[in-house]
């Protein structure tokens, strides 16, 4: 993309590439300006170079690699004004945000630094003139090509500016800002980069979990799905809405069912991203459900008082909920979430094979799950037996199973109906009570309960089986 060409919003997020890596040779300038490039995959803010950006620079304002929050990425610009510890950076492509000290560098490359560079994807810098500003010239070699680039067009992962650029860090009295007189008013686009949501809830999709009794939850789910709806955000009454399931296979006269994880589907939603929301944590299948995906689960008191400009939110990581309580590891767990979630247009359709996302901790496996109350309706109704357990467990269990990454999940209603050469095609058993199972069957299976699948999922990894 020709980085001089004029962008009519400068609320675009920031493309990816593919990773880039610069080196200065000996000799060349290492100014006080920055490189910022961008990662594959990843939603691009378009630069623009418009003359007003550069126009109203006073020569003495600091040069920084300062972090995108949307992607934790650093790119450069320089610093416009400054209030306590946060300073306003003027993006070298327009664009502004209020960025920590904390998480500026210094725009200085040297030899080795890893970039990324918007087109090109990884290379290696060969040339750095004078980095003065958004036009200054970086020869880069990429694919074994050489070829000269604009600052503009460069970034930085945060991961190599963790490991890499600790010695680049500024101290406060290495600022210089743009404008001593400046003063914080935040445009819309900034405070949709400061809190991650922006001004609405427009393009989110949220999934409405409870804890509380049935009249209490049934007014507070009311009250926050009004909030919701009312600033543009779509809510998802069913995990199905958006990864729908096909029927799957019934045998034994529907006392077996079968799904398989290749019968998943993805159903794009009008929406960009989903989340959770939640009162508390719990075991509650649309929770469970939401840590198997990988989705955020956020707190609904700090959302209905953000979205009621009570508080504000710099990024919903803010507002996470536990992912639950360990009894193996005795401790409450955090959630296991990419905090870039949602920027990648891959990340929602890929969410039940990309592993990056969450644990599959029953990769590619066979489970065989037992009881009745799993089994779902068949076409005529009649698939189920009568219980008092709500039917959540017969439509999310399974799912829940194979989103933890198994390849196979078999429901049946009585154990006594699998040989034991059948048994040991699975690679767990799940069933009430393990311990007992276990002595009355001399098949080489192991026996778990979901009570010790759940602590799996929450504490994130796979535990030694208790039986």
């Amino acid at each position: 993309m020709n980085v001089d060409e004029p962008v009519k919003s400068s609320t675009r997020k920031r493309k990816r590439s593919v990773p880039t890596q610069v080196k200065i040779e000996p000799g060349t300038s290492r100014g006080g300006r920055g490189a910022t490039a961008t990662p594959s995959g990843q939603v691009t803010r378009r630069q623009r170079m418009q003359s007003s950006t550069a126009r109203s620079v006073n020569a003495e304002a600091t040069r920084v690699f300062a972090r995108w929050e949307r992607n934790s990425s650093y790119y450069p610009g320089y610093v416009q004004g400054r209030s306590n510890a946060t300073y306003a950076i003027r993006f070298d492509d327009g664009e502004d945000a209020c960025v920590d000290l904390q998480h500026l560098r210094r725009c200085e490359l040297r030899p080795g630094d890893e970039v990324y560079h918007n087109q090109e994807g990884l290379a290696t810098t060969v040339r750095a003139g004078d980095l003065t500003g958004p036009k200054s010239k970086v020869t880069i070699e990429a694919k074994g090509e050489t070829t000269t680039v604009n600052l503009a067009e460069l970034s930085v992962s945060g991961k190599v500016i963790a490991v890499r650029w600790e010695d680049r860090k500024l101290r406060a009295e290495d600022v210089v800002p743009n404008s001593v007189n400046w003063v914080d008013t935040p445009t819309p686009s900034r405070r949709s980069t400061a809190n991650g949501f922006g001004d609405t809830f427009e393009g989110f999709g949220f999934v409405l979990s409870s804890l509380a009794d049935p009249k209490e939850k049934e007014r507070r789910t009311a009250n926050l799905k009004r909030l919701i709806q009312s600033q543009g955000g779509t809510i998802v009454e069913d995990w199905s809405e958006i990864y729908p399931i096909e029927q799957g296979q019934w045998s034994q006269r529907n006392s077996r069912w079968e799904a398989k994880a290749s019968e998943i589907r993805y159903k794009e939603p009008a929406f960009s991203k989903v989340f959770l929301v939640s009162d508390i944590e719990s075991t509650k299948p649309k929770y469970l459900m939401a840590l198997a995906l990988g989705v955020p689960c956020l707190d609904e008191s700090r959302m209905k008082e953000f979205a009621e400009g009570v508080c504000t939110i710099k990024h919903w990581r803010e507002i996470l909920l536990p992912a639950g309580s360990s009894s193996t590891l005795s401790g409450k767990m955090s959630q296991h979430v990419d905090l870039e979630w949602g920027e990648k247009e891959a990340h929602m359709s890929s969410a039940c094979t990309d592993e990056s996302k969450a644990m599959r901790v029953f990769k590619d496996m066979s489970i065989l799950l037992i009881g009745a109350d799993y089994l779902p309706e068949t076409k005529s109704g009649r698939g189920r037996r009568a219980s008092s357990v709500d039917n959540e467990s017969a439509r999310f269990v399974p799912m829940i199973i194979l989103f933890m990454g198994a390849k196979r999940v078999v429901t049946a209603s009585d154990l006594g109906t699998f040989k034991p050469k059948e048994l040991g095609e699975f690679d767990y058993v799940i069933v009430k009570d393990p311990h007992a199972v276990g002595l009355n069957h001399k098949a080489q299976t192991t026996y778990i309960s979901f009570d010790w699948v759940k602590d799996c999922l929450i504490s994130n990894r796979l535990h030694a089986r208790l039986y």
